[in-house]
């Protein structure tokens, strides 16, 4: 494989995304074009933005893995980038054009295009609706760009990405091995003893914690409206949320979901509400009755700072169960050694944990 020249520019350029769980933003430069990789902004009362100024050049097109706000929710900076083309899957779209008023050029959930002489493969990511991994070649090099990614969903399907010189590996949860088996184990024997209330993210982890209750025959949950919109738009494929966007066998139980499921009302059952950090004014409303008599409020994703999740579980009054959605450590492993990477880099955790991955993946090398 050709080597790149000293003078050339760097193929992978961490603008935002590497040294904690901060948005994800990445620019890949192959065949002389200039591609990012997201445009996130981070969560609660003073979120983070990637700083566009380490671009240093213009951008040619914007590709969008997914939905969640850390991946796109910096597009209202797209006037500063001279507004380039963006590229999402159809759900994205619909999300983005709602969001930030900006229409985007279509992207497959499984197939390739070209995009100005660079090869663009793109596989379902496992994560969330029309979450998708980006692979980019130019026939010489090649960047694999995995978003944020799980591949054992009983939701939302997984395609095995090919092989890549460098990737950007979803390192959300560091160095951390606890499976998902145990995970779900764990969440589901409080789920059955008592009544919780389960803030979550609409696009996300929600729907596949109430179908886990399903299968283990417990009673079902009672779900927030946007959840419940979401499960009729998924079961059915209506809009823009069509076929291959859930698992085949997951959209008659998703069905049952959305038409039987209590609506929310007083901490008499498991609940399910829209809104991952109390965001809403919902989940706000809901965690304060569920605390008021003692109730218990779990939360299971990623708690950012300056949020009012983070406020209740620091005050001892929710607790934190993680439902993976991300990948472990261990699974990362045998991900970047499955597409026969030269390159790895951890995304989303801390440096400190660079030693831990190179130690596990040996003569790869960890790093842009």
């Amino acid at each position: 494989m050709p080597m790149t020249q000293e003078s050339d520019p760097p193929v992978l350029t961490a603008v935002c995304g590497v040294g904690r769980k901060y948005p994800a933003c990445f620019l890949v430069q192959l065949a002389g074009r200039r591609f990012l990789l997201d445009l996130g902004a981070g969560a609660g009362t003073a979120p983070a933005r990637p700083d566009l100024s380490r671009l240093d050049g213009p951008v040619d097109a914007v590709l969008l893995s997914h939905q969640h706000t850390d991946h796109l929710g910096g597009l209202d900076l797209l006037d500063r980038l001279g507004r380039p083309p963006v590229f999402a899957t159809e759900p994205i779209a619909a999300v983005v054009a709602e969001r930030f008023g900006v229409s985007c050029h279509p992207l497959s959930l499984a197939g390739q295009m070209d995009l100005l002489g660079v090869l663009v493969t793109t596989g379902r990511a496992g994560h969330a609706p029309g979450g998708v991994w980006i692979h980019l070649s130019d026939g010489e090099r090649t960047v694999l760009y995995m978003g944020d990614h799980v591949s054992h969903s009983a939701l939302y399907p997984w395609d095995t990405p090919p092989e890549a010189e460098r990737v950007i590996v979803d390192a959300s949860y560091g160095v951390e091995s606890v499976p998902q088996g145990t995970r779900v184990q764990a969440l589901m024997n409080v789920l059955a003893r008592q009544p919780v209330l389960l803030p979550v993210p609409v696009a996300g982890r929600g729907l596949e914690i109430a179908l886990e209750m399903m299968a283990r025959g417990l009673p079902l949950p009672a779900l927030g409206p946007d959840l419940r919109a979401m499960a009729h738009r998924l079961a059915a494929g209506e809009e823009a949320l069509g076929a291959g966007v859930i698992r085949p066998e997951a959209a008659s139980t998703l069905a049952r979901l959305a038409r039987e499921a209590p609506e929310v009302d007083q901490p008499d059952r498991v609940t399910l509400v829209a809104g991952a950090t109390l965001e809403t004014s919902l989940s706000l409303k809901l965690a304060a009755r569920w605390t008021g008599c003692g109730a218990p409020v779990i939360f299971t994703g990623h708690i950012p700072s300056h949020t009012a999740a983070l406020a209740l579980v620091e005050a001892e009054r929710a607790a934190w169960m993680r439902w993976n959605v991300h990948p472990t450590l261990p699974e990362n492993v045998a991900l970047i050694r499955a597409v026969k990477a030269k390159t790895a880099l951890p995304a989303f955790c801390d440096p400190e944990h660079w030693s831990l991955f190179q130690a596990a993946l040996r003569e790869i090398r960890v790093g842009e």
